[in-house]
């Protein structure tokens, strides 16, 4: 067994020489121990096929990880690999792409109130605000029953960002072909983020994970979840900088999520932006409601974003703030966006329609359906279209996909 964990592990460390592809949704492997002790694995196979504009793309996706969970420490790999063919309509020409690339690769000092990550993780700031993106660094967490502080520092780069090297113009779910790359690069410390956030919490019950040998490893689902139990406000810090950025800026702010009359959750967001030609305050709204409809559920969520200038031509300068809204990874901007889910055991149905709220003129309305076939079969459908200022007409979007995990 030893022999066989120590060969995997170096199979997939070898990826870090290939581009991180973006291809897929975010979710993890389900893991599962390896002959009950500590050491734990998942795998996961997603067959996917869409078609929008003039090509379609057809894709296989495997997602590969391992780990072990000791006492205090965590040790987790995922790597990823992927293979697809593009294929214009217009002109019959068909291109194949084969890539490797990590996802996450961390270790973890896990203690009572407190954590460490070092390596490439995922991080975010309180509520996905300010960023939400893979770095190269380290990201501390401090909590306790009622309040929680978090900090990180690291680098994004092209091997690891979600945007990776296939550029927005370029992803296989979701195509924006109408923004331009953020122009990353693989050089370190070219593209520096460091952040902070301190919030307190009241009304919502602990959970506790100890005692299980399979940790929980931190995602993106496909469709968002309502946070229904508990209040909190709290105060966020944030910063860019690096060779590689042409604009380095440090935004403050504030943000709450509080339960309202009638069983709403409002959650707000205040951020001031200071650049010397970039000074803006951005404001960010969104409303929340959960109902049980028989043995079903209902989620409504709406969303108002808007970028206040102080300066005559500021812009929003997070290159690294994904919207994860609907479960989706998209380039932020200013979106107002409205998105309704109706949850069963098996099965997820989902509309969602966004307005981007600047000078780009950009709309989409997409229906969803995501259905568990079985516990280790999951299907994933959509039907969408979008339309934007630089298109002659509204573009039709059709994907289905299969997700196997073994």
């Amino acid at each position: 067994m030893k022999k066989v964990s120590l060969l995997l592990i170096a199979m997939l460390f070898l990826q870090h020489m290939f581009a991180q592809q973006i291809l897929y949704p975010e979710s993890n492997p389900v893991m599962r121990s390896i002959a009950n002790t500590n050491w734990f694995w998942g795998n996961r196979i997603t067959l996917s096929s869409q078609a929008y504009q003039k090509q379609s793309i057809d894709a296989v996706v495997i997602n590969r990880a391992i780990g072990l969970n000791l006492q205090n420490h965590l040790f987790y790999l995922e790597g990823i690999t992927a293979g697809w063919r593009k294929h214009q309509f217009v002109t019959e020409e068909s291109d194949f792409n084969f890539q490797m690339g990590i996802h996450q690769l961390f270790y973890q000092l896990k203690l009572e109130k407190s954590k460490l990550n070092i390596g490439v993780i995922q991080t975010d700031l309180a509520d996905q605000y300010a960023i939400n993106e893979r770095i190269i660094g380290g990201k501390y967490q401090l909590k306790s029953n009622s309040w929680q502080y978090s900090l990180f520092a690291g680098c994004v780069t092209d091997y690891f960002s979600k945007y990776g090297d296939l550029g927005v113009s370029n992803r296989f779910f979701d195509l924006y072909e109408v923004y331009e790359p953020i122009g990353l690069d693989d050089q370190l410390f070219a593209n520096n983020v460091v952040g902070s956030s301190f919030q307190y919490n009241w009304g919502e019950r602990n959970q506790s994970c100890s005692g299980s040998k399979i940790p929980y490893i931190e995602e993106s689902s496909l469709f968002s979840q309502i946070n229904s139990r508990g209040n909190k406000v709290g105060a966020l810090c944030y910063s860019e900088w690096g060779s590689n950025t042409s604009l380095p800026f440090i935004q403050v702010g504030a943000f709450a999520s509080l339960l309202l009359p009638g069983k709403l959750r409002g959650n707000t967001l205040v951020l001031y932006q200071s650049e010397k030609n970039n000074k803006a305050w951005v404001y960010q709204f969104r409303l929340e409601k959960s109902m049980k409809i028989a043995q079903s559920e209902l989620l409504i969520k709406t969303q108002f974003s808007k970028l206040i200038k102080m300066d005559g031509k500021a812009k929003l300068l997070n290159r690294f703030w994904h919207s994860s809204f609907g479960g989706r990874t998209v380039p932020y901007g200013l979106f107002n966006m409205f998105n309704i889910q109706l949850k069963q055991r098996r099965s997820h149905f989902g509309i969602e329609y966004i307005v981007e709220n600047s000078n780009q003129k950009y709309k989409e309305i997409n229906g969803k359906i995501k259905r568990k076939l079985s516990t280790r079969i999951h299907l994933n459908t959509k039907l969408g279209m979008t339309k934007h200022q630089k298109m002659l007409n509204a573009s039709w979007l059709a994907q289905v996909g299969v997700q196997y995990f073994l």
